[in-house]
């Protein structure tokens, strides 16, 4: 009895599992339903702020409670085209990735084409020429393995690798690129526009090579200077740039950028190298690299200097140096708010709560919308446990959603 008892009760407490699990899937459903209807609505009167809210909202719930992984790379694409679309190339590009990282597990390579375009024409927007050709490669090599591929497809996908070369001012290979895609489309009628631009494309590189030095560096016949080629580092830097600001891996970026300042010093080099600096912790460097940057590129010695170096001071314990960074960058842009974030935090690392705190009030009001900063920056440490820091986050993250 008590044998049928307890399995009695063990299948209760299962029935009551499913049904409970039931239930809390159909709200996620009808939650889910009522986001998309939102999205639709705001389709409609071109409110893609809305829209892109309204994703983030179904997005979090897919991950939340791990739901169909396919579905939610839609999702992520779908934010992505919104992004791209409002101009916030780095937001598309991230929500591109998330979306990629999934599909490249799931779906067929044929299927891949179209997810790699859209990281290539965001890639382009951001200048990342490097990552765009890497993903129009690998398009070539699926155009290239399916056996029922029409071939103008090959050459329209040469023709757009070709024009990223281009942009980068890599023109022998992009030269190469375009002559691909001529041979293929020769004498093909339905294709006699393309192929005329290609040909023009052809040789006008053509010409181009002819006017400067090839190669990445070529040496001065009137002195033993090397002369590097601007073009040739351009995909090299833009690497760089995306693992700094876009990957965030700063150790990596520190020693890309370390690189080319052996080919070619130059202070937005240095500048790049004091960012890397910050942002692992090393203050003392960082304040070096950006005092550096200067001294070799005077015109950078503009408002981002006075910012970055002031906090990089404040950081590292040097206040009177820090204000005298501030106090200059709110003199060049006396209606930002960003000065009154600096203050906040100059006021936090000294614990001056009340002032930190009516500092960061002006900068969240003026429209400052950085919550990830507000909640992890080391700096606001002193200042957290205090009532009015939860309002401050409030307020940002309002800001955000605008």
């Amino acid at each position: 009895m008590k044998k049928i008892s307890y399995y009695l009760c063990l299948f209760l407490l299962s029935a009551l599992t499913a049904f409970g699990q039931k239930k809390s899937d159909a709200k996620i459903t009808q939650t889910i339903a009522t986001y998309e209807a939102r999205i639709s609505e705001a389709l409609s009167a071109s409110e893609h702020y809305e829209m892109l809210d309204n994703y983030k909202k179904i997005i979090k719930l897919y991950e939340k409670h791990d739901l169909n992984k396919l579905k939610l790379a839609a999702y992520y694409t779908q934010a992505g085209q919104v992004a791209y679309t409002l101009k916030e190339y780095k937001k598309a590009l991230k929500y591109q990735q998330k979306a990629l990282a999934i599909q490249e597990k799931k779906l067929a390579t044929t299927d891949l084409v179209v997810p790699y375009r859209n990281m290539v024409k965001t890639c382009i927007a951001l200048k990342l020429y490097l990552k765009a050709v890497k993903y129009q490669e690998q398009i070539i090599q699926v155009l290239k393995d399916e056996p029922d591929i029409e071939h103008a497809d090959l050459a329209m996908a040469y023709g757009e690798i070709a024009a990223i070369y281009e942009a980068s001012r890599k023109y022998q290979l992009a030269l190469g690129y375009y002559e691909d895609a001529t041979i293929i489309l020769h004498g093909n009628e339905q294709y006699k526009k393309e192929f005329a631009y290609y040909q023009e494309s052809v040789d006008f590189l053509k010409k181009k090579l002819e006017e400067r030095p090839q190669g990445y560096a070529s040496t001065d016949p009137t002195s033993s200077k090397v002369v590097y080629d601007e073009g040739a580092v351009v995909s090299e830097l833009s690497v760089a740039f995306s693992i700094l600001h876009l990957e965030k891996n700063y150790a990596e970026a520190l020693s890309r950028f370390t690189e080319l300042n052996e080919e070619l010093e130059t202070g937005k080099n240095w500048e790049s190298i004091g960012l890397c600096h910050y942002y692992l912790g090393n203050y003392p460097e960082a304040i070096e690299a950006y005092q550096t940057s200067i001294a070799l590129s005077p015109e950078l010695m503009q408002e981002n200097y006075h910012n970055n170096i002031g906090v990089a001071y404040a950081k590292n314990g040097q206040f009177d140096k820090a204000k005298i960074a501030f106090e200059m960058y709110q003199s060049l842009l006396s209606d930002d708010y960003w000065h009154h974030r600096n203050w906040g935090l100059w006021y936090a690392l000294q614990n001056k709560t009340y002032e930190a705190i009516q500092a960061l009030k002006i900068a969240v009001e003026s429209g400052f919308d950085d919550v990830e900063w507000l909640e992890n920056d080391s700096s606001l440490d002193s200042i957290r446990n205090d009532e009015d820091f939860e309002y401050l986050l409030r307020i940002a993250r309002e800001n955000l959603k605008k």
